[in-house]
């Protein structure tokens, strides 16, 4: 009638630590994992895979608008480099006025 509570499995794991010469080390560890850390666990790597399909889904959207853009001789808007050329200018000479008055 009633669930008995799940005994807690031994999982190895790998821990990333630094050795000599700040190389990276692997060294193996066993975790007691209950039932509810692999639903956390299920339930993050559920969530990371819906996040990588949204942005999928927005870059092969996007990808798809500019190859419409191409297609349709959309050309595309140059501004000359004489239009930000700095002109000589100038500094006048003589007394300054006050603007203020």
């Amino acid at each position: 009638m009633f669930a008995q509570p799940q005994k807690p499995q031994n999982v190895q794991m790998a821990l990333m630590t630094r050795g000599k010469g700040q190389k990276p080390v692997l060294k193996s560890v066993h975790l007691e994992v209950s039932q509810s850390m692999k639903d956390s666990w299920g339930q993050s790597a559920e969530k990371s895979a819906q996040e990588r399909n949204l942005v999928k889904n927005i870059t092969l959207q996007m990808n798809d608008r500019i190859q419409n853009d191409d297609s349709n001789n959309d050309a595309p808007f140059f501004v000359s480099q004489s239009t930000f050329q700095q002109h000589e200018c100038q500094i006048p000479t003589g007394p300054r006025r006050d603007h203020n008055k």
